[in-house]
Formats: structure tokens, C-alpha cells, sequence
């Protein structure tokens, strides 16, 4: 199902930092976020973060143009 596509897991908070800095690039093109819950845990503090392996130079092109940025 994933053939293709990149798979960061990263803190929930960078997760959100990311798709947000991504919404250029990622529209329309199958990205997806997720969270596990396991039970009597609840939410774990990391996130699963799934984008097109072609779009990987162009999420890097983004960060570089924010690196330094506050």
C-alpha cells in the first residue's frame, strides 16, 4: 500500500510543524499523519508521517528556505 512513499515518525509536534510547512506541496497528493492509540496508554507522543518519495527533494528545498527562521 506504501510502495512509493517516505515514512518519517517524529515527535506529534514536529509532525504538525511539518504537514503545516508541507500544505504547498502536499495537497491532493496522498499524505497522511497518524498517531497510535494503544489501549490503556492512549495516544502515543509520536506520529507516523507518510508523503510521495518523488516530493522528498521538495519538502528538503522547504526546510532549507525556513532553516534559521524562528
Amino acid at each position: 500500500f506504501w510502495a512509493g512513499f517516505a515514512w518519517l515518525k517524529l515527535p506529534v509536534a514536529d509532525a504538525r510543524d511539518l504537514v503545516e510547512l508541507a500544505a504547498p506541496i502536499s495537497d491532493g497528493r496522498g499524505w497522511e499523519c497518524t498517531s497510535p492509540i494503544v489501549p490503556q496508554r492512549g495516544r502515543l507522543p509520536i506520529a507516523n508521517l507518510y508523503f510521495p518519495g518523488e516530493q522528498i527533494s521538495d519538502l528538503i528545498h522547504i526546510l532549507t528556505a525556513v532553516k534559521g527562521k524562528p
